[in-house]
């Protein structure tokens, strides 16, 4: 979406790249520092932080995020806020009415005011040292300088707007709502089938018979743009992560272990890092623009985090009433709000309106407008409260005692693991409580019956199991753990696809090591095609050529969806079919866009068992879908079935935003574009779009890989797909990704003996 004029001026900046490239060796000024500190660099151009108070451990972080993601950083705070069109004009004009609209600026300005001495302190050092890198620098990254865009000063408020972007791509529940909205002409039983997203979804609330029948306005076009931008399309919505108790270990202490899975970016969404101050020792990754490390270890502690699933947003549908809107049996007035966005350097005036219980994202002509009501936009965010306290935390405790029950934006699964063997889970986050109804569809605002009741003040989490592991993978919480609130925290869990394979690994070894873990986190065996290959193929006896080589294909697949496999790619191409074949009769075809734009890899309305259960013409069905899938294979891939592979069809071609204009000219912008393996049902996670033409490109991924044993924290592992550098050209730009894609770990030096670093930084304090 971002595009850039690359005109005569702008091709003269880009032969200037390397300006932009920061100093690492010799010494800079740090204004805002109280004492010097030290940055070292290593081979894979890690950081590692040395100060003697926590303050300046945290401005030296900054630093390094303002030396190597500047333009990160920035591009990131101003699409929560609501100010990209100043860089990319009209184009994204929408994008910031709705983020204005959202109000997020605000409501970080007034977290920070409220947040205790030491976390505000923490954000406030973190601040200046990334302003002090952005000061220093030679030049500006080159994205800033071809937008003739300067750098604004970053603010602690800025730090709470990635966690507001983490928060919303988290947020998998809404698109489902306003899918069953435009599918609401059919049969509820029929809607209800295809939108199930596991066994154990509740059923549609029983209002949906009536207020699926009322009128409601379009979607507006700030909401468009927005959902357009930062949400909606088909994810892995996905994270693996694992502890390990010592009883299962080869050295008889916890191992941790961490994969999140998320749509991937150039830069990367992560960024290495090891800080030491007076009160901490931490490391892992980091997210540039806000301090801490959502994935890592201290000293004493390791964590990984994983999305619980947790429905943090609903859709209110609220009666229009005069010139206002009914709530809970009150008629209230709109809120009118007034701002301004700058586009190409002019003030545009915009009005939006906003509602007790959120923004209006619908049009006001119609008796019935929908309200987005996200529990960011109510609770007192905690997150950077709770970074603050996993760095420091040496006990795994501490760290379930700051988690439970904490009000944060994100709402995650937590594991941890401390060096005394304790080891344990903790779901943490703003956790929503309903009333009257389960979140699976547009609540009716206007009865008193339904709402939210608040936050959970206690919420699940475990010590050691007699198992000796613990696992989450996006799936509903285990009931002997968590209760009934299994039930209550979300309605779009993930199918237990990875979940059992990765059980399934663990509990076949029991001296387990960090190889292994390495090994469990890169197994590509298809959970989806296990669960459901034979069960599709029963009775299945294609007649032509092309269906019969489409099964036998799938029948001697080992179920590995390895980039060379071509059981995989027949897979692949089976289940959109098959989808749309069974579907058919009940779904016109803009209505199976709509189940396609909800569907993809790992998480379809196969997964739940709904086509299979319901479909009686299944084995006409399947042949069909098999006789297309073999032709489709042949006209994409050749006439030869020896060379269709899933990696020639699922391509990662990770890129960097602007260079999509300009392709040939910013191609090395790019990461390198490559075959890969993988789904959104296996472990290693690589999700696609179920489609039924063309190629099915990596969406959802794996973004990061971690491995952290308590036995000796320096031998952590950790690699993601990209580099420690955002500078384009830069030595360090992809210093990760070709150890990533070839499944292959890199170390994350910890100990300062064991530190081999290649450029040393000092940050000289002053004024």
């Amino acid at each position: 979406m971002w595009l850039v004029v690359l005109g005569g001026c702008a091709l003269g900046k880009l032969a200037t790249v390397g300006r932009s490239y920061p100093e690492l060796d010799g010494e800079r000024p740090a204004p805002g520092a109280k004492e010097d500190l030290w940055i070292g660099r290593d081979k894979l151009a890690i950081p590692h932080v040395r100060a003697r108070s926590d303050e300046d451990a945290w401005y030296g972080l900054g630093f390094a995020h303002g030396q190597d993601r500047l333009f990160q950083a920035d591009l990131s705070r101003r699409t929560a806020f609501g100010h990209l069109a100043e860089w990319f004009g009209e184009r994204a004009e929408n994008v910031d009415v709705f983020a204005r609209t959202l109000g997020l600026e605000a409501l970080a300005r007034a977290e920070v005011e409220r947040l205790d001495p030491e976390t505000r302190a923490m954000l406030e050092a973190y601040t200046a040292g990334l302003n002090a890198a952005a000061a220093d620098s030679r030049a500006l990254p080159i994205e800033h300088r071809l937008l003739g865009a300067a750098f604004e000063p970053w603010r602690p408020e800025d730090c709470l707007g990635i966690g507001y972007l983490m928060s919303w791509s988290l947020a998998e529940n809404v698109r489902y709502e306003l899918a069953a909205w435009e599918l609401r002409d059919l049969p509820t039983d029929v809607v209800e089938r295809v939108l199930r997203t596991e066994p154990h979804s509740p059923p549609f609330d029983a209002y949906w018979e009536q207020t699926k029948t009322r009128s409601v306005g379009p979607y507006t076009d700030a909401w468009r743009a927005w959902t357009g931008l930062l949400g909606g399309a088909p994810t892995s919505a996905a994270s693996n992560n694992w502890v390990i108790g010592g009883d299962r270990t080869a050295d008889g202490l916890p191992i941790v272990a961490n994969d999140p899975h998320l749509m991937q970016s150039v830069p990367s969404l992560w960024y290495a890092a090891d800080v030491s101050g007076s009160t901490f020792h931490a490391a892992g990754a980091t997210l540039p623009g806000i301090p801490g490390f959502p994935v890592g270890h201290s000293a004493h502690v390791a964590w990984g985090l994983t999305n619980v699933m947790a429905d943090m947003v609903d859709v209110v549908m609220l009666e229009r009433r005069g010139d206002g809107y009914v709530l809970d049996g009150e008629v209230l007035p709109f809120e009118t709000i007034t701002f301004d966005v700058v586009v190409d350097g002019l003030p545009r005036a915009h009005t939006a309106h906003r509602t007790r219980v959120g923004p209006v994202f619908t049009s006001l002509d119609a008796p019935q407008v929908f309200a987005l009501r996200w529990a960011a936009l109510e609770l007192e965010d905690q997150l950077p409260l709770m970074l603050r306290r996993l760095a420091t935390a040496r006990t795994v405790g501490e760290v379930r005692e700051v988690g439970n029950g904490a009000p944060m934006v994100v709402a995650l699964n937590l594991v941890a693991a401390d060096d005394t063997g304790d080891w344990g889970w903790q779901t943490v986050g703003g956790m929503v409580e309903r009333r009257g109804f389960t979140g699976r569809l547009p609540y009716p605002g206007d009865d008193p019956a339904l709402g939210w009741v608040g936050l959970y003040a206690d919420t699940p989490g475990s010590g050691p199991v007699p198992e000796g592991f613990l696992v989450t993978a996006n799936t509903r919480p285990d009931p002997t753990m968590a209760g009934p609130l299994a039930d209550a925290l979300g309605t779009t869990y993930i199918p237990t696809h990875r979940y059992d394979r990765i059980r399934e690994l663990l509990a076949a070894e029991t001296a387990h090591t960090v190889e292994g873990q390495n090994r469990i986190q890169a197994d590509r065996q298809d959970g989806d095609a296990r669960t459901w290959r034979d069960a599709l193929l029963a009775g299945v006896a294609p007649t032509s050529d092309d269906g019969r080589t489409c099964a036998d294909l799938l029948r001697s697949w080992d179920l590995v969806a390895d980039r060379d496999s071509a059981g995989a790619a027949v897979w692949a191409e089976l289940v959109g079919r098959y989808q749309e074949a069974a579907l058919t009769p009940a779904l016109t075809a803009a209505q199976r866009a709509v189940v396609a734009s909800v569907a993809s890899s790992g998480q379809h309305p196969l997964d739940a068992g709904t086509l299979v259960e319901h479909d009686p013409d299944r084995v006409a069905n399947v042949t069909l879908a098999l006789e297309q899938a073999c032709r489709a294979l042949r006209a994409e891939l050749g006439p030869d079935p020896e060379r269709w592979t899933w990696g020639a069809l699922h391509p990662l071609a990770l890129q960097h935003p602007f260079a999509a204009q300009a392709p040939r000219l910013l191609a090395d912008w790019n990461m390198p574009s490559v075959s890969y393996g993988g789904t959104g049902a296996t472990v290693a996670a690589a999700g696609h779009a179920v489609v039924t033409e063309g190629q099915r490109p990596v969406t959802g991924m794996a973004s990061l890989r971690v491995v952290m044993p308590l036995s000796d924290l320096g031998a952590s592992t950790l690699v993601y797909p990209g580099g420690q550098s955002g500078h384009p050209g830069h030595p360090d730009y992809r210093s990760h990704f070709v150890d990533f894609v070839n499944d292959k770990t890199l170390p994350l030096a910890f100990d300062d003996e064991d530190l081999h670093v290649e450029n040393t930084l000092w940050l000289r304090a002053g004024p």
